[in-house]
């Protein structure tokens, strides 16, 4: 029996540099405000796996739920975005469904409510699912985040929930 033949794949490795041991200093968060993000997206299948689109939810302390939407990618052809306007618009029967851009999410949802509010914010695959809204990335701050890479998610003056 003969082995099959080797194949090239091209596969994305996320990673986490560590170079030092050095313990994190911590700020006062602060009390939460009892509010709750939840979000999740989905990406492309090729190599690049940029945002395709995602969905959230933005809980009151009470548990009801406030707002709930699509987040948009940047990028997404007319039949795409045709696409999620029609789940848009099918969901106005039963709830209002909003569809924010990635800029728009990161900007009012991300900074806005869960950072400036002091939300708590719950992802299914959270670390990559941030990555995939990020407006930009820069060098990474601190010895302990040495070599490392800071995913840049916005801010914008007054936005708070």
């Amino acid at each position: 029996m003969s082995a099959a033949p080797a194949r090239s794949l091209e596969i994305a490795v996320r990673a986490f540099p560590r170079t030092s041991r050095r313990k994190a200093t911590r700020r006062d968060p602060g009390e939460p405000s009892g509010v709750v993000v939840v979000f999740d997206t989905e990406t492309r299948t090729d190599v690049s796996q940029r945002l395709l689109f995602g969905s959230y939810r933005v809980y009151a302390p009470t548990g009801r739920l406030v707002e709930e939407g699509l987040i948009a990618a940047d990028d997404l052809s007319d039949a795409e975005q045709g696409i999620l306007q029609r789940c848009r618009a099918l969901s106005l029967e039963h709830r209002r469904l909003r569809l924010l851009s990635r800029h728009e999410f990161v900007e009012r949802i991300l900074w806005g409510v869960v950072y400036r509010a002091r939300s708590t914010l719950v992802g299914f695959n959270l670390f990559y699912d941030e990555s995939r809204l990020a407006l930009g990335w820069r060098p990474a701050r601190g010895a302990l985040f040495d070599g490392g890479e800071s995913a840049v998610l916005g801010a914008v003056a007054g936005a708070e929930w």
